[in-house]
């Protein structure tokens, strides 16, 4: 089966975003985790990078809501 990014960021909100736990999550450990799952190291690469993207987006986003308030 060929996984994909997608594939990769389901995998991750899952395991590790689903819980509700807001701390940051190690780097290593996470591309660890998900090479032993079986993901391709590109993949992981790309959909952590897009996850750290969308989670600096999403802080900037609550610090101009508390602005804005």
């Amino acid at each position: 089966m060929k996984e994909t990014i997608l594939d990769v960021l389901m995998f991750m909100f899952q395991s590790y975003i689903e819980d509700g736990n807001d701390s940051e999550i190690d780097r290593n450990f996470l591309h660890k985790n998900l090479s032993m799952a079986g993901f391709a190291d590109k993949n992981i690469e790309k959909a952590y990078s897009i996850t750290k993207k969308l989670y600096s987006n999403n802080k900037n986003n609550k610090d101009i809501i508390k602005i804005l308030a």
